[in-house]
């Protein structure tokens, strides 16, 4: 069985072909800082537990802060809220 030019064009394309290439390098070394960031808090966390105790850990002291500061939760849930809220195709919301 032959296989036509297009076919083979539309058969070679991967699906990150229209994202061009400065962008995808990009965002590939986001995601490494992004990971690389997140083991290192785990990291940490776990060190200042157990040299310091339980009060010295991340969570503890985002606690502490947020006691302190009440706002702290309301601008991180609007932080993840802006993250993680579905994007549509169009700029569309899921109502329109």
């Amino acid at each position: 069985m032959q296989v036509s030019p297009t076919d083979q064009v539309a058969h070679n394309r991967r699906s990150t072909d229209h994202i061009p290439r400065g962008v995808m390098i990009g965002s590939t070394v986001t995601a490494v800082v992004l990971v690389g960031l997140a083991i290192g808090i785990g990291v940490w966390d776990v060190y200042a537990g157990i040299r310091w105790g339980g009060d010295a850990t991340v969570s503890a002291v985002i606690q502490s802060w947020a006691k302190s500061y009440p706002v702290l939760p309301l601008l991180v849930g609007i932080v993840m809220g802006h993250l993680f809220w579905p994007r549509f195709p169009g700029g569309g919301s899921a109502a329109s």
